[in-house]
């Protein structure tokens, strides 16, 4: 995560997704997965959806507080809205690079390890096996993370290596051991020149409760209600 993202519609899609499927007598930990320095690319800038009517409707309150963020963008900001559940625990230090790795892994591992459900945001999902990069989450992490079968959410971007179903079968044997369910998201936006482009989100609960089950399918309808989105529950075979 990156202060350029902050507040953009893929944050309002995890965050509803969040505040949807987690339980709320459950304690919420969030791995940030910081990066401080900005990636000279334009991600980050979806922001069309906060002049939406449609997207109030599905949360209000989310809705309206990050447009309080304005010009204020960055992931301590979001830390001080008023979305999160009392007692939520943040890792917010900066991912370190492979000589540092390790301490900072448990560094995160045990300022999260009172919470119930914990939510990981790397910028580019789940790394190989093998793999140590600061844009992902090596399965190690989300292994130490899931200890004891606690509930995990991981946030995917698909990328052209196959069709989406290929790569979703991939992913759920990696995740495998830890009954995943994901829900595949599209929405499609209206920049300020009407071009219109679709944004394509995965979100993959590891460790799920019945309960969770429950209410992924109705998060999933609600997105889906919307025009132009859609959501597609998939569960491991």
């Amino acid at each position: 995560m990156r202060d350029q993202y902050a507040g953009d519609i893929t944050d309002f899609l995890k965050f509803f997704y969040i505040r949807s499927v987690v339980p709320p007598r459950s304690k919420l930990g969030v791995a940030w997965y910081y990066i401080p320095t900005h990636d000279g690319r334009l991600d980050g800038r979806h922001t069309e959806y906060l002049a939406e009517e449609q997207w109030s409707l599905l949360d209000g309150n989310l809705h309206s507080e990050l447009a309080t963020l304005g010009d204020t963008r960055s992931v301590a900001a979001l830390q001080r809205l008023k979305i999160w559940r009392p007692q939520t625990c943040f890792h917010d230090e900066p991912v370190e690079y492979r000589t540092m790795r390790a301490s900072w892994s448990s560094s995160m591992v045990t300022r999260l390890k009172s919470c119930d459900v914990v939510f990981a945001d790397p910028d580019n999902g789940l790394s190989r096996e093998g793999i140590i990069n600061r844009k992902s989450a090596t399965p190690s992490e989300i292994s130490d993370l899931a200890h004891s079968g606690r509930s995990v959410i991981l946030i995917r971007f698909p990328s052209r290596d196959g069709t989406h179903l290929e790569q979703l079968q991939r992913y759920h044997s990696v995740l495998a051991a830890y009954t995943p369910i994901t829900v595949r998201t599209c929405v499609i936006l209206s920049n300020s020149t009407g071009r219109r482009f679709p944004r394509i989100r995965w979100f993959t609960l590891i460790n799920p409760s019945d309960e969770m089950r429950v209410s992924i399918r109705h998060f999933a309808t609600q997105l889906a209600s919307l025009h132009d989105a859609s959501a597609v529950v998939s569960e491991a075979v």
